[in-house]
């Protein structure tokens, strides 16, 4: 169908919807004629599957979408189906504190404040809005039950996470609790011949991942990636993300033991200034 419409439509750009469905009855029924052929069921059947997976993984997005999934896309393949689909850091961040905020999905917000003109007739402080809604995007109970398994997976003896255990503190000294998940990406571009062999693969590019939370407050993703050729040099996993909350834990936990921002209060109004007036000196 695509090889019959490309070239038609190049010589009939104006084309309508309706015009294309009446002049391509022809080539519709031929292209589907296979599905009627009693030989060809295992096909048809194939076929079906594949229409139903389409479909599934077009509702599974919407889903994603309300957990901070950033594309309007997912691909329907097996390797979505075990987890490995494309992503942006800050939309796994929002997933962690979405599980952080049992399941609620807060603002997100890069600044409490923002003051302009100050001490003249234009001065603004512009603040967030209390009242914003935080819809519950996940059940609370699941939420909980992330957060444990994110524990859980954090202090396990054989983890990849393990040696961050007990390196961030509270105020008075005691361990937080730090739940996280880690992930290793090798993403190859395989090629493959008859009977599967694969004729040639090249790494495309390598990460290691880690989302994490420290304490109730605190949550965020590390990133360690390699893109291109310069990837088949690299053997690193997961653990190296790890290591860098590790090492950052000096600069990270002041602010973790940090009291919690205030509100801040209602924005000043500046008297009105009529541009007719002179300014006031």
């Amino acid at each position: 169908m695509e090889m019959w419409l490309v070239p038609y439509w190049r010589a009939h750009p104006k084309a309508t919807r309706h015009t294309l469905i009446e002049v391509s009855r022809p080539e519709r029924l031929a292209s589907y004629a296979w599905l009627f052929n009693p030989r060809l069921k295992r096909a048809q059947d194939k076929r079906i599957r594949i229409m139903l997976e389409e479909d599934a993984f077009a509702h599974i997005q919407k889903r994603w979408a309300r957990l901070g999934y950033p594309f309007p896309y997912l691909t329907p393949s097996y390797a979505t189906a075990i987890g490995s689909s494309a992503d942006r850091p800050d939309a796994l961040a929002a997933l962690v504190g979405i599980i952080l905020a049992d399941g609620r999905k807060l603002p997100l917000e890069r600044f409490s404040s923002i003051e302009l003109a100050a001490n003249t007739p234009y001065e603004t402080l512009l603040t967030h809005d209390d009242n914003v809604q935080a819809p519950q995007v996940l059940d609370p109970a699941i939420a909980e039950a992330m957060k444990s398994i994110m524990l859980e997976t954090m202090s396990g003896k054989r983890s990849t996470a393990a040696g961050v255990k007990g390196v961030y503190l509270d105020a008075k000294g005691e361990p937080l609790p730090i739940g996280g998940k880690t992930g290793t990406g090798d993403q190859r571009y395989d090629e493959f011949g008859a009977g599967g062999r694969i004729i040639s693969s090249r790494r495309v590019n390598r990460t290691g991942t880690l989302v994490f939370y420290i304490g109730n407050r605190f949550f965020g993703v590390i990133v360690a990636h390699v893109g291109g050729n310069a990837a088949a040099d690299f053997t690193f996993s997961s653990a190296i993300a790890v290591q860098m909350l590790r090492d950052l834990a000096p600069i990270i936990n002041p602010l973790v033991n940090r009291a919690a921002p205030e509100p801040v209060a209602a924005a000043r109004q500046a008297p009105p200034v009529s541009l007719t007036q002179p300014l006031p000196p």
